[in-house]
């Protein structure tokens, strides 16, 4: 008898809890979700890391050519970032997000299927105009889903599965190129694509308490040029958004497309060597995202961790510009470390949303995207600009000791606009 009449309270103390877990997981399950889109993305943003030879023999390249061919895809996402910002603050974000990836994982499929290279290009633009929509989307949905204090820890989490993303793109694609070629394994990353969309589709919701499938759009506040005019007045916009695009040219650059080539040339690597060590950029950002998320929400400061990641960064690219012949070992290390405090950049999203009126978060954080974005299209160029400047017929070390000054160059400038970056506290602006 004791036992019946203790049963049904148990039983429902159990369900209620099961239901108040599912609920404080809800958050998490739908940012997290969404956060597919972005780890597609940087997979297939940083691919040429492990296909550019590939794509050059190809199509017949040259190294300025094979970087303009990468850089489309961050031109195209510049161009079409603010566009995407005032789609964001007026319409469904489930409804973008589903949309822009299906689009993406059509290019992707093109892209493999391409005989020329025009076919190749238009589908490397199609792709990186849909990736426009990724990073957003997430912030967008963490913003509406977290409280102010927990924003930079999530949006860390976001960052470290885009670095899952490129941790992939490098030794383990470069594995499957070399086993299946570049165009059947695209064709499977396409596969995992649509499997990812399938997850997304069942998972996103717009706000707290809607249904996954049913949302109403977005009333706008403010008129478009309202909003773009509080987009680009804000000082914090720009400053917050170049400190990331610097602090990105050790990914976009090193981690996206030259870094197996520079480390095979300088410390005379063979190809899967060098792609490992590539790959620590991206293992050092995908554990230093969160934990500088976590640091920077538990102190409750968004300047002091910025300010830090820039300049250990700087120190590590000195301590590896005076190295002559270091280990392998060292220099996974070396990258390692540099992956993860150049991780400190993942702060300036939450920042940008602190800084901003909640009613035009969308366009700001676009904004700002458009000139982190603008590093991704440009610093691979330059990169590879200096590399054609001797006019070598084969790269040597000395050509990529000169083009790596990029790196260097940019941190301490990224320092220098940290110092200016205004201290939010963690208190969104409203």
């Amino acid at each position: 008898m004791r036992n019946s009449q203790h049963s049904q309270p148990i039983e429902s103390l159990s369900y209620d809890s099961i239901v108040s877990y599912l609920a404080q997981l809800k958050p998490w399950i739908v940012c997290l979700s969404a956060a597919l889109f972005f780890f597609y993305d940087f997979m297939l943003m940083n691919m040429f890391n492990s296909i550019n030879s590939e794509i050059s023999l190809t199509f017949s390249l040259n190294a300025t050519e094979v970087s303009l061919l990468s850089g489309l895809y961050p031109s195209a996402t510049v161009l079409l970032l603010m566009v995407c910002g005032l789609l964001l603050d007026r319409y469904s974000t489930r409804k973008i997000i589903l949309t822009a990836m299906f689009l993406f994982i059509m290019s992707t499929i093109g892209f493999a299927c391409s005989q020329f290279l025009v076919q190749a290009a238009i589908c490397r633009f199609i792709a990186g105009g849909t990736a426009a929509f990724c990073f957003l989307s997430c912030v967008m949905l963490a913003s509406r889903w977290f409280k102010d204090n927990r924003l930079a820890l999530i949006t860390g989490l976001i960052v470290t599965m885009g670095m899952t993303g490129g941790t992939i793109s490098q030794a383990p694609l470069k594995i499957i190129v070399e086993l299946f070629g570049w165009r059947v394994s695209l064709l499977m990353i396409s596969l995992v694509g649509f499997l990812l969309w399938l997850i997304m589709f069942f998972t996103i919701a717009d706000r707290p308490g809607q249904r996954h499938w049913v949302q109403p759009e977005e009333a706008p506040t403010k008129s478009v040029k309202d909003s773009l005019w509080i987009a680009v007045s804000n000082p914090q916009n720009w400053i917050l958004g170049s400190y990331t695009s610097l602090m990105n040219v050790l990914i976009c650059v090193f981690g996206g497309l030259w870094g197996q080539a520079y480390i095979s040339s300088v410390y005379n690597l063979d190809g899967f060597s060098s792609s490992k060590v590539t790959t620590m950029i991206f293992l050092g950002t995908t554990l230093g995202s969160p934990i500088c998320g976590w640091i920077s929400d538990t102190l409750r400061r968004r300047q002091l961790p910025m300010m830090l990641g820039s300049l250990i960064s700087f120190l590590l690219v000195l301590t590896l510009m005076n190295l002559d012949h270091p280990s392998f070992e060292f220099l996974e290390f070396l990258f390692f470390a540099l992956g993860f405090t150049t991780s400190s950049q993942v702060i300036s999203y939450p920042a940008i949303f602190e800084s901003n009126d909640s009613s035009v978060t969308g366009i700001c954080e676009s904004f700002s995207a458009t000139l982190i974005m603008s590093g991704y299209a440009v610093f691979p160029i330059i990169y590879g600009f200096l590399l054609d400047f001797n006019d070598h017929v084969t790269y040597v070390a000395q050509d990529h000791k000169l083009a790596f000054y990029i790196l260097p160059l940019s941190l301490i400038i990224s320092f220098i606009l940290s110092l200016f970056v205004k201290e939010t506290n963690c208190q969104s602006h409203k």
